[in-house]
């Protein structure tokens, strides 16, 4: 079997919510401790993705697993992706270089399913959809009526992961 990487989000870590409930499930997950730094986290997911792995990315989670699907596309064999912050409902948060880097992502030819949460206050659904949009692979978008943690969305989480397993 494959590797299995939790990527989390700007206000996440290893010993969250969905890092816990993940590791419950999956006992020999990895999940990194980034840093909020686009650069460093990239940095440290190419030094630890060694061999074909599933990459959960959460938040600018998403981000991270999104950029290493893209420079490293012979190791990443499946995405889930939740609330991934391929676009900001308030612009201004984000510098230039970041807001252009964020439009350019894309998804790989690998099997994706993305998580948008009904009442996110930080990503913009529309972002997400055309990210979808700009899929190279097969996408499925599941609504979740939550808010941008998703931590009342920990079931479904499970449930789609397993899914994308058995895809694979």
């Amino acid at each position: 079997m494959q590797e299995l990487f939790f990527f989390h989000g700007l206000n996440g870590s290893p010993q969250g919510i969905k890092s816990q409930y993940l590791r419950s499930l999956y006992p020999e997950i990895l999940i990194p401790l980034f840093s909020p730094d686009l650069e460093e986290r990239l940095g440290l997911a190419k030094s630890l993705l060694r061999r074909p792995a599933v990459l959960i990315g959460s938040s600018l989670g998403g981000v991270t697993a999104l950029q290493l699907a893209d420079i490293r596309p012979n190791l990443v064999k499946g995405l889930l992706l939740l609330a991934p912050a391929v676009g900001l409902k308030e612009p201004n948060l984000i510098t230039e270089a970041e807001a252009q880097l964020l439009k350019g992502l894309r998804l790989p030819l690998v099997p994706c399913i993305i998580v948008l949460a009904k009442r996110d206050l930080i990503v913009s659904p529309e972002a997400i959809r055309a990210l979808a949009e700009r899929a190279e692979g097969p996408v499925m978008i599941t609504e979740a009526d939550d808010d941008h943690g998703l931590n009342q969305s920990l079931p479904l989480i499970g449930s789609l992961l397993e899914k994308l397993l058995k895809e694979l």
